[in-house]
């Protein structure tokens, strides 16, 4: 995944990179309905601002600034 999906990952999300995978790996014999209809069902209600996922990454090449 790191090398088809992300060309960086960053150590403040890693565990969200985990828990992806394993979410992924985790239902992997479902038919594709199934599968879209728990992912629809494991994000309802949750957010992620674009400036909270930019903001102090822990990268060196990043200045946090979100550009």
């Amino acid at each position: 995944g790191y090398h088809g999906i992300y060309h960086k990952m960053s150590p403040k999300h890693l565990g969200l990179y985990i828990q992806e995978f394993s979410r992924r790996h985790n239902i992997r014999s479902m038919d594709t309905y199934d599968q879209m209809r728990t992912f629809v069902r494991a994000m309802t209600g949750k957010r992620l601002k674009y400036r909270e996922l930019v903001a102090d990454n822990g990268m060196p090449n990043c200045t946090g600034s979100g550009k």
